[in-house]
């Protein structure tokens, strides 16, 4: 339980520096009837923004996982979304395709379709992954143009996986620096 404690203290002093699009995940899915539980507190210092979000995934079967989530921001806008994982080349490329609603009154739905790459699948201690997502959404009308590109890595402790990302956002011909930092627990 102080261990417990410990990270969820570590997540609120990171929540001051901490991006909304981040994965926290390998290219690996599940497998039948298993399940994660994930926390996260992620930020871009460039547009000041910070949320915490939790997310549930269950296997569906050996090669899709789907999932659930919620987060809020520094602004009090709460997110609500479901995403499925399929997995092309098993343990190595996935894609994930999120749907989020997000607002309070006036509500946006994201479309974040992101291909996952691990390209050390086999080491037990730390995998590393590469995310690339298309950032679409729509709120009144559909709208596409930002990109994100990240990396993470998966430090397994056991039963508790610690995923730290880095990543950049590239919107309206500009880069958004992003950072994460997230707490895994499989079951």
């Amino acid at each position: 339980m102080k261990n417990l404690f410990n990270l969820i203290s570590i997540l609120v002093i990171l929540q001051s520096c901490a991006p909304s699009l981040t994965q926290y995940q390998t290219a690996s899915t599940l497998g039948e009837n298993k399940s994660s539980h994930t926390l996260a507190i992620e930020g871009a210092p460039a547009n000041e923004e910070a949320v915490l979000s939790y997310r549930f995934l269950r296997g569906t079967n050996e090669n899709t996982d789907l999932g659930l989530g919620l987060g809020i921001n520094n602004y009090g806008n709460i997110g609500v979304g479901i995403n499925l994982k399929k997995s092309l080349i098993k343990d190595k490329l996935a894609l994930n395709i999120p749907i989020v609603a997000k607002g309070i009154g006036d509500t946006r739905f994201d479309f974040t379709p992101t291909l996952l790459y691990t390209f050390n699948p086999e080491n037990k201690k730390v995998k590393n992954t590469l995310s690339l997502q298309s950032i679409s959404y729509y709120d009144g009308e559909f709208e596409t143009g930002a990109v994100y590109l990240s990396h993470n890595w998966q430090i397994n402790l056991k039963h508790l996986l610690i995923y730290p990302e880095i990543g950049v956002e590239y919107y309206n011909y500009s880069f958004y620096p992003k950072v994460g930092f997230a707490f895994t627990f499989k079951n």
